[in-house]
């Protein structure tokens, strides 16, 4: 695996444990299970803003092969601009998740981006974390290993 393959698994890795830390906060776990009308945690399929949405696509189609209804991905976006970054989190799943919007596994193109998948989904039927502030910013530094 070469040197950016490796920095762009540690962020997705980073992107996973963030949605996790979120979830732990207050009652969010239970919330965002009865919002997806699930009693377990789905697969989380991590993503960045310039991951191909095919790529998601792939790695879902496995769970799916495996018997899973549908997967969460959590996709984090990033402002270079405001140095701020959100994230963003998509249902795919095989059948529609319950008051969400869910994507139809064969809906992406070939050269679509998961910032773009985002930016087309409606925003009140994503769940959205308010822009993470600076000590998530460090946690998510931290975590991939750069400063």
């Amino acid at each position: 695996m070469n040197e950016l393959k490796k920095q762009t698994y540690r962020k997705r890795i980073a992107v996973a444990e963030i949605f996790r830390s979120a979830l732990r906060q207050n009652d969010e776990r239970n919330r965002f299970l009865t919002k997806i009308g699930a009693s377990d945690m789905p697969v989380i399929i991590p993503a960045l803003d310039k991951t191909l949405a095919v790529n998601i696509q792939h790695a879902a189609q496995r769970y799916f092969d495996a018997g899973e209804q549908k997967v969460v991905i959590p996709v984090w976006n990033d402002s270079k601009q405001n140095d701020t970054f959100e994230l963003r989190v998509l249902i795919l799943s095989e059948q529609d998740a319950p008051g969400f919007w869910s994507l139809n596994k064969h809906e992406f193109q070939e050269h679509v981006t998961m910032a773009q998948v985002v930016e087309a989904t409606a925003p009140d039927k994503q769940w959205q974390f308010a822009t993470l502030n600076t000590e998530k910013r460090q946690e998510f530094q931290n975590l991939i290993g750069s400063a």
